[in-house]
């Protein structure tokens, strides 16, 4: 299992995830929304800077940055871009998932799409954690199926096809019931065994 507490993604740390993924050392991710969002910028080419965090957080504030410690990112080239991917790529996908679903049902999938993507707006499918996963068949659970930018993407698709303004498709929601026992089934009969990496500002293997 691996573990993922706090936004780190940025920093790179989950390039080491997406090797031991690839050589099946991982069985299933717990991580946060935030890290899903945020890693879903490399799949997409979305700048992403290596900064530092003695700037001057009020002129990053006028250029329009945002600053994760020494990471950069831009809020319209890359936060407001990912959001309406992230849209583009719900409104094909929700339509197929059965109610109610899990967050690993909807990661699952929405990493396949991607991987099969061909209309060029995914540029590097060995860059996402993912995305590999979904390569490779292991789950990503969430803590929240709404505490963060990509719940929020996908409850304003909600929002919009609740009140009509998307016609042809359906309304939609993740269930957290489902997701906490999803999350439980997978784990616990495992849990004697399983490969397990939790990270919160330490590293350790269990």
């Amino acid at each position: 299992m691996v573990k993922r507490g706090w936004s780190r993604y940025t920093c790179r740390f989950w390039r080491t995830i997406r090797n031991i993924i690839e050589r099946g050392l991982v069985d299933v991710i717990v991580t946060t929304g935030a890290n899903v969002y945020h890693d879903l910028h490399f799949a997409c080419g979305l700048p992403v800077r290596h900064g530092s965090d003695k700037v001057d957080d009020n002129d990053l504030r006028a250029d329009e940055t945002t600053r994760i410690y020494n990471q950069f990112i831009h809020n319209r080239y890359t936060l407001k871009a990912q959001d309406m991917l992230n849209q583009e790529f719900a409104r094909k996908l929700l339509p197929r998932l059965k109610q109610p679903f899990s967050t690993a049902t909807l990661l699952y999938n929405l990493g396949r799409d991607m991987l099969e993507d061909d209309s060029g707006i995914v540029v590097d499918r060995k860059g996402s954690f993912v995305l590999r996963a979904a390569e490779y068949n292991v789950p990503i659970f969430l803590d929240s199926g709404s505490n963060h930018s990509l719940g929020m993407d996908l409850s304003l698709l909600a929002w919009r096809l609740e009140c009509g303004y998307e016609p042809n498709q359906r309304y939609f929601g993740v269930c957290s019931i489902e997701y906490s026992h999803s999350a439980a089934t997978e784990y616990l009969p495992w849990r004697r065994w399983t490969k397990k990496f939790h990270t919160n500002n330490s590293t350790y293997s269990k």
